[in-house]
């Protein structure tokens, strides 16, 4: 008898592109409500999420200092697999890491091991590349320290002297008169640095990070660091004018291992002014 014909099995329905996208798209959105409530959790709310960008608000941890910076930077990758925020103020240095629920810790132990994919070299590469800006003196409208100001100095027991040897000036700044420290290599004006009387901080962006008191150290044998600028005056005022300060205070906490200068950006300043340190 002649075998029986077996049926052909119909064709599997072709799913439509339209219908994967929205499938994707779905689940692209629920890996992001994840990954911004586990953030919410954690204190972070932006007013608005961005997707595939760095973006700065307030860190929880810190509430940005005195001065309310906004020094927390935040990133969500466009297709939801994960987020992750860090601190760049020096004395907090808060940083985190979340995924939403069922992805896999790929990511993560790739950027541990240093093998990241073609797209998260691409966020690398779309990052602006940081310009160093060169100030000049007459931009900065800086002037001669006031009688008040002079007097504030004088209750620290630092000398009118002594703030003239250092270039401490004032700026009216944001309508208000602010003490400037500048930052010099070579007598050459580098950085600035603003301080309110009421220790709020502030700096000239996108300049150098270096030492302050940086040409005092030049010719010395022997080196003493201190946290702040009017640290170092006092030193100066005890006698010791081998001292310079750190531009942005003691930081939380320190890494196990030295980086490498590209990598090293909250001691940048230290790798800047290397040839001055080395014995």
């Amino acid at each position: 008898a002649p075998a029986e014909a077996v049926p052909a099995a119909a064709p599997a329905t072709p799913r439509s592109r339209n219908v994967r996208s929205m499938e994707e798209r779905r689940a692209c959105e629920e890996r992001l409500g994840q990954v911004v409530e586990k953030m919410k959790k954690e204190g972070i709310d932006m007013s608005q999420w961005r997707l595939g960008t760095f973006q700065r608000t307030i860190c929880p941890q810190c509430e940005g200092g005195s001065t309310e910076e906004r020094s927390l930077s935040v990133f969500i990758r466009e297709d939801g697999t994960h987020g992750n925020w860090t601190c760049f103020r020096a004395n907090c240095g808060w940083k985190g890491y979340t995924q939403p629920d069922g992805v896999p810790k790929a990511y993560q132990a790739k950027k541990d091991s240093g093998n990241e994919n073609e797209s998260d070299q691409e966020v690398k590469a779309n990052q602006p590349v940081k310009v160093i800006r060169k100030l000049r003196e007459e931009d900065l409208r800086l002037e001669p320290l006031c009688d008040e100001l002079v007097t504030y100095f004088s209750e620290r027991m630092i000398s009118a002297k002594t703030l003239r040897r250092n270039n401490v000036s004032q700026r009216k700044r944001n309508n208000k008169i602010v003490i400037a420290f500048t930052y010099r290599r070579d007598k050459v004006l580098v950085g600035c640095k603003y301080r309110e009387v009421s220790k709020k901080f502030s700096q000239e962006a996108n300049t150098e990070k270096i030492l302050y008191g940086l040409d005092d150290i030049k010719q010395a044998r022997d080196i003493i660091i201190v946290e702040g600028e009017i640290d170092k005056l006092s030193m100066e005022e005890a006698g010791y004018c081998n001292c310079v300060s750190v531009p942005d205070g003691a930081p939380a906490q320190v890494s196990n291992k030295l980086p490498d200068k590209d990598h090293d950006k909250k001691y940048s300043y230290l790798w800047n002014c290397k040839e001055y340190l080395d014995p």
